[in-house]
């Protein structure tokens, strides 16, 4: 299903022998197919027509710009089977057409070690063509062989791109590896060894006061502890340092979480460069994670229009009501966003993790945790399901926009329960709140070691990347790691990987 979503070229062929081709070629058309889904009825949609730029209101005779609509179902199988018929725009010169398809999704080669890793099979939808009423001279019964290969996804950076000197920032190294460090900390703390908590509170790399550590998580423990209000303060304080670089040009945040659009149309005006992913807000494809039907059936799933209009609409519905707001304490909001509605936006956005090291190969099963190879640090590293690379998306910074007006909404349903009792203050360069020991709890937030002049979001340095990379080996692949590692590298021995995790945003999936 989720490989007939998207935008194909489409080429028809005459059916004739060697030798009668057509003075002009064999080639009859060559179009630009959209195809959308309904996994509930197995219905398909869309259009095809031929994509100029920008799109005119109407041809050279004064009628409205021609195409075809689309209409029909698939069904599933090996291969998967379309049927859909098309049929001309009333009011254009096209809309006495009217031609039915029949097509199946090509098959698909195993991958084999010693294959290209460029030589990537893309998919092609291959099938014939007929053409069902007369028009313009035309006899209808007329058949054709057709094939459409489907398009690339545009991602959010190329449709949407941040600030030139916005990326360089989130994508250095100590903007990276903090991020992820900071996420890792909190999130893996409570399944960490002694040893490796004594290694990072050494190296003070602990989640919040050492022997009082702030874990994360949707427990009751997580949801007494207060991490929540580390959650919010430390991406607040992200956003204002892209503001502080990007100035008026800095990315807005989602007011309400963004309908989808459909990926192509033929509106009057409408660029070509836009074709694909309209508002920078497109959902990606889902992807299939080897040996892990659970994830990848939940990924599929949240990209459904159900899963939409229940679980992400009654989230946001449940955290801008001012009665639950005003019910619960700043950190209780935070680890209710965080591990809900948060780490879900992720995820429904992402698209599957690419190789730059291996001319873009996918790599479902995410980066590994601890390989930092210089490709991983490249700008196109913006995959969402990563904390080392989440921050580098333009999608990033809309999800986090919401997630940060939610804290303010919070404030004013406090404001209207009980007025004065929970104060504004300044702190770090951003608008917080003083703590009264009931409604807000934390003192001083917890970033991670940082200098004090902050530099960690602004990308100027001032952070230990190397000491950063042996806190993430220490998380993920314990204490002995290090030596392992070092060991391995005085060898040239290759070191033991591990399969990385989808941890931060599969931990409350269910």
């Amino acid at each position: 299903m989720e490989a007939l979503r998207g935008i194909w070229t489409y080429r028809s062929f005459f059916n004739v022998e060697a030798g009668e081709e057509p003075e002009s070629g064999i080639q009859l058309w060559e179009a630009e197919l959209y195809l959308d889904v309904d996994p509930a009825t197995k219905r398909v949609f869309g259009h095809i027509g031929e994509r100029v730029d920008p799109i005119p209101g109407s041809d050279a005779n004064g009628k409205l710009y021609p195409f075809l609509s689309v209409e029909g179902h698939y069904a599933e199988g090996d291969p998967i089977t379309v049927t859909f018929r098309a049929v001309g725009r009333k009011g254009s010169a096209w809309e006495k057409w009217i031609y039915d398809y029949k097509c199946m999704l090509a098959p698909e080669w195993s991958r084999q070690p010693n294959f290209d890793p460029a030589a990537v099979q893309r998919d092609t939808l291959v099938g014939t063509v007929i053409r069902t009423v007369e028009h313009d001279g035309a006899p209808a019964g007329a058949s054709y062989s057709f094939y459409a290969v489907k398009h690339d996804f545009v991602e959010a950076r190329v449709a949407t791109p941040l600030p030139a000197a916005v990326v360089a920032m989130l994508a250095s190294q100590e903007m990276r590896l903090h991020h992820q460090l900071w996420h890792a900390s909190r999130d893996e703390w409570d399944g960490l060894s002694d040893e490796q908590k004594t290694w990072l509170r050494e190296k003070n790399w602990q989640p919040g006061t050492i022997n009082a550590e702030r874990s994360a998580g949707l427990r009751a423990q997580h949801l007494a502890n207060h991490s929540g209000e580390d959650f919010l303060f430390m991406h607040r304080r992200m956003i204002k340092a892209v503001k502080d670089i990007a100035g008026a040009n800095a990315p807005p945040g989602w007011k309400r979480l963004p309908d989808p659009l459909v990926l192509a149309d033929f509106a009057p005006g409408r660029r070509e460069q836009t074709i694909g992913n309209m508002d920078g807000n497109a959902i990606p494809p889902a992807f299939i994670i080897p040996d892990d039907a659970s994830t990848s059936a939940w990924l599929i799933s949240l990209r459904t229009a159900a899963t939409f209009n229940g679980r992400f609409r009654s989230w946001e519905m449940q955290y801008t009501n001012p009665s639950w707001l005003a019910s619960v304490t700043l950190g209780e909001l935070g680890a209710w966003i965080e591990f809900t509605i948060h780490n879900w936006m992720h995820m429904r956005w992402t698209s599957v993790q690419r190789d730059p090291a291996r001319n873009g190969l996918a790599v479902p099963e995410g980066r590994e945790n601890d390989d930092f190879s210089p490709e991983w640090f490249k700008a196109e590293n913006d995959h969402l399901g990563a904390t080392f690379s989440s921050h580098v998306n333009p999608v990033f910074w809309r999800l986090h926009g919401w997630v940060d007006d939610r804290i303010e909404d919070w404030f004013r349903a406090q404001e209207n329960a009980r007025p004065g009792t929970v104060k504004r203050r300044q702190f770090k360069d951003v608008n917080w709140f003083e703590t009264d020991g009931k409604w807000v709890n934390v003192v001083d937030p917890w970033e991670g070691p940082i200098p004090d002049d902050g530099h960690q979001h602004s990308g100027h340095g001032g952070l230990d990347v190397e000491l950063m990379k042996q806190a993430i080996i220490v998380i993920f692949r314990g204490v002995d790691a290090l030596e392992k590692d070092k060991m391995a590298a005085d060898t040239q021995a290759e070191r033991p990987r591990l399969v990385s995790r989808f941890a931060n945003w599969l931990r409350f999936a269910d």
